[in-house]
């Protein structure tokens, strides 16, 4: 959940946490395969979508799901990414808002 870290009378420092995981460390080692952005995928929402680092706050009430990742990321052509859109499109539509 978004919180104020800092307040004035002119401007606010709002701390937005991500909820994606950051796989970058894994991408710049080996060459991308379509089972590592499967794997990828699956710690933030597992196929059948009851778990993971994106179910997790949706099912609890969150209102926000932030996407944050390293530019090189996407450089797998965004297949982590879709992957893990997909998955949210599938499973969880009826209770998030694009």
């Amino acid at each position: 959940m978004p919180t104020v870290q800092i307040s004035d009378r002119v401007s606010q420092c709002v701390q937005i946490p991500a909820t994606f995981s950051d796989i970058i460390t894994e991408l710049l080692s080996t060459k991308p395969s379509s089972q590592m952005m499967s794997r990828f995928a699956d710690s933030d929402i597992i196929q059948d979508s009851q778990t993971g680092a994106v179910v997790e706050p949706v099912h609890s009430g969150d209102l926000f799901v932030s996407i944050l990742m390293h530019w090189p990321a996407l450089y797998t052509n965004g297949r982590f990414l879709k992957e893990v859109l997909t998955r949210m499109e599938k499973t969880l539509s009826n209770q998030i808002h694009w």
